[in-house]
């Protein structure tokens, strides 16, 4: 980036946990809202006062050794980023089949006008 991008997004690094997942633990809601939590308050979420801004520099959380389903992962850090005010730039680390994908639900998401609430009510 240049120096007035820099001057005006501060890099801020979070580090977040997901649940490490065996077979379907992550669609269950109790693990389904911790992990939206948890992405919500790395975001910035719940901040009464200097609330984070600029993009958000993400990817495969939860995913790798800790099994996370990528579509899942990504929507809920969509989600969290969302609720939040703040643009999500995902990186799939040339996955191009995850690419695809995300690209394909997003904008299916997007063109039924599906809100986070209601997304939510869908997982």
């Amino acid at each position: 980036g240049s120096a007035a991008s820099s001057a005006s997004y501060p890099p801020e690094v979070i580090a977040i946990d997901a649940v490490v997942n065996h077979g379907s633990l992550q669609f269950r809601t109790k693990v389904l809202d911790r992990d939206l939590n948890k992405a919500w308050l790395g975001f910035g979420g719940g901040f009464e006062s200097k609330s984070p801004s600029g993009p958000i520099s993400t990817g495969m959380w939860g995913c790798g050794v800790f099994r996370g389903d990528p579509l899942l992962k990504c929507l809920q850090q969509a989600m969290a980023a969302a609720q939040v005010g703040r643009e999500l730039k995902f990186s799939t680390f040339g996955n191009s089949k995850c690419e695809s994908q995300f690209r394909r639900v997003h904008a299916a998401i997007r063109t039924a006008g599906v809100t986070v609430g209601q997304l939510y009510q869908i997982l």
